[in-house]
């Protein structure tokens, strides 16, 4: 046998050596992952989820584009709470799978999360780029366009995803709300009209629709939306005190009080009752009494202080001690 010959065949015995090891190997590796997978959904089943995320780290470790493992890791995190960690999985998912609007979705909704408005922006609109159809990604991008103040961007979020869903009633409670912060409470009121068309049973779209008419100064309408909020819901505070507002409005203070004072019968401590009753009783040159309701309602909530101070009725009152005193309150 000649040396050549010799040599070929000792090359031919290494090749196949070799080929066998790293076959070895990677039926190794595969039976790792899979392994590591399996133990990562019992781990979830039984919700030890910290434990199921190092499994799921381990098959990362092995094949770091594993699209299983950095799904499962970034949606234990988002579970858990820990949205940077959960960003730097579907990060990698998106380089791994660039055209999956539903993955750009899920990382702008992270983003968000954390307040980063920008990268939330960003992947909403690429993912928007690939498909056109989600009525959520333009919620979702109405709500921060909203958000940065830059309205007719939001309005066209909002009509496009009514476009793909008219029934889709949340969408015209966004639009509505961005129409009244615009003060066009007539665009607000034909939004809200379509909501108690389709849910003619819900408080909550005549409560709405009678803040648009109070914004127009159209308190009488207000008062009958909300007399027809409180039919289907009776003994909410919160509809009583909006009424109450709407009764001073209209300089009919005996209603607005009684109204006002049925609202502190169902919740004593209710601080929008307490603060709309001071206001009627400002109004009527009730000092005292009114002194007395608006320090128990800057005392529930302390939020209503900055209202207070630029309140025309309560500055025309600025001189009197109580008032004074009330609000020079930090």
């Amino acid at each position: 046998m000649s040396d050549g010959l010799i040599s070929l065949i000792l090359a031919a015995i290494l090749f196949v050596g070799v080929v066998g090891v790293s076959l070895r190997y990677a039926f190794s590796k595969e039976r790792d992952i899979q392994e590591y997978l399996r133990r990562a959904q019992t781990y979830r089943s039984r919700k030890n989820y910290d434990a199921a995320i190092g499994a799921y780290q381990r098959v990362i470790e092995l094949d770091p584009e594993n699209i299983t493992a950095l799904q499962g890791v970034g949606i234990l995190h988002t579970q858990l709470g820990r949205y940077n960690e959960a960003i730097l999985a579907y990060e990698v998912l998106v380089k791994i799978e660039p055209q999956d609007h539903r993955v750009l979705n899920r990382l702008a909704q992270l983003y968000e999360k954390v307040g980063n408005e920008e990268k939330a922006l960003e992947n909403f609109e690429a993912s928007l780029e690939i498909s056109e159809s989600s009525v959520e990604t333009y919620i979702h991008l109405g709500q921060l366009h909203y958000r940065a103040n830059r309205m007719e961007e939001a309005i066209e979020d909002y009509n496009k995803a009514l476009e793909l869903s008219p029934g889709h009633l949340d969408t015209r409670y966004y639009l509505a709300d961005v129409y009244m912060s615009q003060g066009n409470g007539n665009a607000a009121i034909e939004q809200y009209k379509m909501i108690i068309s389709a849910l003619p049973d819900d408080s909550q779209g005549y409560t709405q629709l009678a803040q648009a008419y109070n914004q127009l100064g159209r308190h009488e309408r207000a008062i009958e939306a909300y007399e027809q909020a409180l039919s289907l819901t009776p003994n909410s505070p919160h509809i009583y005190a909006n009424l109450g507002q709407s009764y001073y409005l209209i300089r009919n203070y005996e209603q607005a009080d009684q109204t006002l004072q049925y609202a502190l019968d169902l919740d004593p401590d209710y601080a929008l009752a307490q603060y709309n009753l001071a206001v009627s009783l400002a109004e009527q040159r009730q000092i005292d009494r009114a002194v007395q309701y608006l320090e128990l309602a800057l005392y529930n909530d302390a939020n209503l202080m900055q209202i207070a101070r630029t309140n025309p009725v309560f500055a025309s009152l600025s001189d009197h001690p109580g008032f004074s005193r009330l609000l020079n309150l930090a």
